[in-house]
């Protein structure tokens, strides 16, 4: 009796013993295998970031869905939180803008129940940036909000700075340009307190674009020159393309011609190095698409010779495929480079005839006709040829824009350059020098020659109607003086303007040649 007393409790407690052992190796295992699982999943998220970084998503997205359809059961959700922004990221830089929403909403939801502030205002701000780009404004604008809200509980400057950068731009994209503005201002003197050049040049280049939308063309060009003494000096990115872009816009609308045609051959270049940096990662990318299917393909003879020949000829077959889509590729980039650059040639020749048009009457401007007048007056004196400088000037010009108004005054000047340019030989260069004043060059042409052609306009001219009375007529005066021995060109001018002012004495509508003889 005694002695089943004694081994019935040895018996319990060896089977306590046994259960307790169970358990804990089941634990130690269950703790190996997590341990496991955390190293495996931190690996492959290691080489997607590695693909990512060098632009190969479709490969980093294969590493990191197969680490996502593992990591549901995670006690330790940063990993997991990790592998969504790491997707989220891929999709959005690649345009895929709805996959990028679902995987940001999702973060959004685990930083909230995780209680992670921090992680919490930068998935809001990613998922603001995401709606922007889905044309969700007032979804962007909700979420930025909310992150500006968390950034200044935490004090982040840098988040608050970035944050009211982002709200402004999306402010400007609903054309909401006086808050816009208020915003990017605030971000401006915030990004100046952290030294954070880079980021205000940015903002400086938003606030140029509000400027010049909204007319403050002087303005603009203020923001637009500060982002530009920043951004010129890193490398290269497009909003140093984009601000150049803008300052051509600007000196365009305040007629500093020189300066929009110097800036938008900047733009175009920066245009093309980034087409041309696109270009080569498309090929890159190709590239290790093509390598990757390469080895595999000799992977797959080593492995199977029996198939060896089949293999062999898939293996061609997919390289001249490849092939024919490199080309395929660059043809339609050289195509593009084609257009872009046949576009620019366009806008350059356009800008050329803005800076040598006057604007009002279609002929040259005062530039172009003493650039031109230069360049004869050195040819004609170098080989002794004749040379003459007619100037005219409308009669009671200012009569005419006080009665009737700058309107008609403005119709007059192009029906008189219009009639004067086109009874012109061609020898001869026309240009409009002042308000009512023009400046004839007539090469190849001497005294006697240049007095009959002044005559024909002048008649011409006589015989225009006028705008409202028809009963009147329209007058010009001439002044004519003919190369001889002047030291220089403003000499032979300032003769022809001697002698319309002997036209203008003489009672107008008349012609005068210097030194003063008879017309």
């Amino acid at each position: 009796m005694l002695t089943r007393l004694i081994v019935l409790p040895l018996f319990c407690v060896i089977i306590l013993l046994s259960f307790s052992s169970a358990s804990h190796a089941e634990q130690i295992v269950t703790a190996a295998e997590t341990t496991t699982t955390n190293t495996v999943l931190q690996r492959l998220l290691k080489r997607a970031d590695g693909h990512i970084q060098q632009a190969q998503y479709e490969q980093a997205l294969e590493l990191l869905n197969k680490a996502y359809e593992n990591s549901d059961n995670l006690e330790d959700q940063s990993i997991r939180n990790d592998i969504l922004n790491s997707m989220a990221s891929v999709y959005y830089n690649t345009g895929q803008l709805e996959q990028a929403y679902r995987y940001f909403t999702e973060l959004v939801k685990l930083d909230k129940a995780n209680n992670d502030k921090s992680a919490l205002s930068v998935s809001l701000f990613n998922l603001g940036h995401v709606n922007a780009s889905r044309k969700q404004f007032s979804k962007a604008d909700k979420n930025f909000k909310a992150s500006l809200k968390i950034s200044r509980q935490l004090a982040d400057d840098v988040g608050i700075a970035s944050t009211l950068k982002a709200m402004g731009v999306n402010a400007q994209a609903q054309s909401k340009l006086k808050t816009a503005k208020k915003y990017l201002r605030e971000s401006l003197h915030l990004f100046i307190a952290i030294h954070d050049k880079t980021q205000a040049a940015r903002v400086q280049r938003h606030l140029g674009d509000i400027a010049h939308e909204q007319g403050h063309y002087e303005q603009g060009l203020e923001h637009y020159l500060a982002a530009l003494s920043v951004l010129q000096k890193q490398p290269f990115s497009k909003a140093l393309m984009r601000t150049h872009r803008g300052l051509s816009a600007s000196y365009e609308k305040l007629v500093n011609l020189d300066q929009a045609l110097e800036h938008h051959h900047r733009y175009a270049s920066l245009q093309q190095q980034l087409l041309e940096h696109q270009n080569k990662e498309v090929t890159q990318r190709l590239q290790v698409q093509f390598e990757t299917q390469r080895f595999a393909a000799e992977n797959e003879q080593l492995a199977l010779i029996n198939q060896q020949q089949e293999q062999e000829l898939q293996h061609r077959q997919s390289t001249l495929k490849l092939q024919y889509l490199l080309i395929a590729l660059a043809l339609v980039v050289i195509a593009l480079i084609t257009a872009l650059w046949s576009r620019s040639k366009k806008h350059a020749n356009a800008m050329q005839l803005l800076a040598t048009r006057d604007a009002l009457t279609g002929i040259q401007n005062r530039r172009s006709i003493m650039q031109f007048a230069m360049k004869e007056w050195h040819r004609s004196i170098r080989f002794d040829r004749p040379y003459c400088c007619i100037a005219i000037d409308i009669d009671n010009f200012k009569q005419i824009n006080d009665t009737f108004g700058h309107a008609t005054g403005d119709a007059v000047l192009k029906l008189i350059a219009q009639s004067l340019n086109s009874g012109l030989r061609v020898t001869d260069s026309l240009g409009r020098v002042g308000g009512e004043e023009f400046l004839l060059i007539s090469i190849e042409t001497d005294l006697l020659q240049a007095h009959a052609l002044a005559e024909r306009l002048r008649s011409k001219i006589e015989m225009l109607q006028h705008p409202h009375q028809p009963d009147k007529s329209i007058t010009i005066s001439i002044g004519i003086t003919a190369l001889n021995n002047q030291v220089s060109l403003e000499e032979l001018i300032a003769q022809a303007d001697e002698a319309l002012y002997q036209s203008k004495n003489k009672g107008r509508n008349c012609v005068s040649v210097y030194p003063d003889i008879e017309s």
